[in-house]
């Protein structure tokens, strides 16, 4: 999901990157050269910023699924602790 929602950015900064090969030509000036540093500085975020986000939503299924588990383990012992006392109230 968070890849889907990451890859429009990723593909604007790759057709940027594109641009700039275009533009800077065989010498690059300094100007130029300031803000490839800081394009590169702004790529790293964001793959970062996807990555984070990727993490989370991972640990965000993980506890639906803990949790999911756990209220239908917690629902069987439930019902084996009311069948014992219902047996115990049977003898």
């Amino acid at each position: 999901m968070i890849p889907e929602l990451a890859l429009p950015s990723i593909r604007a900064r790759i057709e940027q990157i594109d641009e700039l090969t275009v533009k800077i030509g065989d010498e690059p000036d300094a100007r130029l050269v300031h803000e490839m540093v800081v394009f590169g500085h702004e790529l790293a975020d964001l793959i970062v910023c996807s990555a984070s986000a990727a993490y989370t939503v991972s640990i965000q299924h993980y506890e639906r699924l803990f949790l999911h588990r756990f209220s239908i383990r917690f629902a069987l012992l439930s019902l084996e602790s009311l069948s014992l006392s219902t047996d115990r109230l049977l003898h």
